[in-house]
């Protein structure tokens, strides 16, 4: 269990890839000298818990997630979430040896919060929803729930794509 108050975070795709690699490295997946070790390996699930207090969660959501420089506010589209409270939970169930994918079930509940979208100053956007955007939530909700599983494959195929199952509800 985590909890933290008052955190800001950014979040990135390199931060899923991080992830996955972590969760890679921890159920054993990741070749070792000669491959994945089977003596190693011990079934296990794990369960995180994470609760924000007062939080701001920002996410850069450029066209075809293209983002080459976060930190440049002129170069890139943020949804900032701001809210009272976030929890959620991730389940990480290792129950098969070098399995070659994994699906991973995660629950998120956020009560009183608010989105923002802010652009650059040359968005073409910018000029229907005005500077003020940024500052305006386009989105408001008491409770909002959102669960599902995140499905991910171990080795690189072509044929193989990760996935997000999403199950949301807002009041």
């Amino acid at each position: 269990s985590f909890n933290c108050e008052m955190p800001k975070v950014w979040f990135l795709r390199d931060h899923v890839n991080l992830l996955t690699g972590l969760i890679n490295h921890w159920s054993c997946a990741l070749a070792v000298e000669g491959g994945p070790k089977l003596e190693f390996f011990v079934p296990t699930v794990v369960t995180f818990h994470v609760q924000l207090t007062s939080f701001e969660w920002t996410f850069i959501v450029n066209e075809e997630n293209v983002v080459d420089n976060p930190n440049d506010p002129d170069q890139n589209i943020h949804l900032t979430l701001r809210g009272q409270r976030v929890a959620a939970m991730v389940q990480l169930p290792w129950l098969t040896f070098d399995a070659p994918e994994y699906q991973i079930p995660y629950e998120v509940v956020v009560n009183k919060a608010n989105a923002h979208l802010s652009y650059p100053t040359t968005h073409p956007l910018l000029e229907f929803v005005g500077e003020e955007s940024a500052e305006n939530p386009f989105l408001l909700v008491s409770l909002f729930r959102w669960d599902g599983t995140y499905q991910y494959y171990t080795k690189y195929n072509e044929e193989n794509m990760d996935t997000f199952e999403l199950n949301l509800d807002f009041h």
